[in-house]
């Protein structure tokens, strides 16, 4: 599945009509774009490292550490960034209609 951004790795771990699981790592720097998806949820679940889930509504930022998740709601416009020294791998779990990836500016 090509993405509109590149990250150090990216595994499909489940894929249904509805869901998509897949692990990423994100190397020191890198991030997906403002995006937001029509009827799809994510659930970030952080393993390793950290990683920074932006949301543009309410302006906020939240840091993930191992062990640590949050959700985003289908909609909400959202970023994740590795803003630390070292690789951050994590689990994300969408969920709840057919995937979508609209970027936003």
């Amino acid at each position: 599945m090509a993405q509109p951004y590149s990250v150090k790795a990216v595994t499909v771990l489940a894929k249904g009509a509805d869901m998509l699981v897949r692990e990423f790592v994100f190397a020191p720097g890198e991030g997906t774009p403002w995006h937001r998806h029509g009827a799809v949820r994510d659930l970030c679940c952080c393993v390793l490292g950290e990683i920074v889930l932006e949301t543009r509504a309410p302006d906020s930022q939240v840091v993930l550490g191992p062990g640590e998740r949050a959700e985003t709601p289908a909609g909400q416009v959202h970023r994740l960034v590795n803003r630390g020294p070292q690789d951050c791998r994590l689990i994300l779990i969408q969920a709840g209609g057919a995937y979508d990836f609209q970027t936003e500016v």
